[in-house]
């Protein structure tokens, strides 16, 4: 049978790939046999094989008009500047012209899963985490609800303790903080 080529696929729409089980320190790891085809700002599509070529990539699951959504919308900066090597991906269902005017925070780093079939594929919702690997595998998560604010600290901390990223404090506008205090004298 003939495979049509990616770039011929709408946003959203599944690729049939096996499924494979491999061990990975004597456990399970799943490669879902299914791929989503995700939309970028610029209107082009990306697999998830794709999206993790270059890295591990934190993908939060985002509504923009999800109240318990804003606390994470809110520190996308932040968390985009403190994860280093890790790329950090909003990937919402609303259309992305729509989903940055309502919420700017997502600028220059969100995904449209039109049919929502990313989310469906991971089983979560949203406010929802998952850490994919630079191999493509799951690497952490899913986390769903308030689960994902101490998924991000935790994989955070992760990075920190390999010596990847450092523990410096980083802002909410994504710039480093220092610990120098001022004084006017007094």
């Amino acid at each position: 049978r003939s495979i049509e080529p990616i770039a011929e696929r709408a946003p959203g729409e599944l690729l049939a790939f096996p499924a494979r089980v491999l061990l990975a320190d004597d456990h399970p790891v799943v490669r879902a046999g299914l791929r989503a085809v995700l939309e970028t700002e610029d209107g082009q599509t990306v697999t998830m094989h794709e999206l993790t070529s270059s890295g591990a990539v934190l993908l939060l699951f985002l509504s923009p008009s999800c109240g318990s959504c804003l606390p994470v919308i809110e520190r996308l900066p932040e968390w985009d500047a403190g994860l280093g090597p890790v790329s950090l991906r909003a990937v919402v269902w609303s259309p992305l012209d729509e989903a940055v005017a309502a919420q700017p925070h997502l600028a220059g780093r969100v995904l449209r899963d039109p049919d929502a079939i990313t989310a469906r594929i991971f089983r979560v919702g949203t406010p929802g985490a998952v850490l994919l690997g630079a191999d493509g595998a799951l690497a952490g998560g899913p986390v769903q609800g308030t689960e994902v604010l101490d998924f991000y600290e935790d994989v955070r901390a992760e990075l920190v303790e390999a010596g990847v990223v450092d523990d410096e404090p980083v802002a909410p506008d994504g710039s480093a903080t220092t610990d120098e205090s001022v004084s006017d004298g007094r």
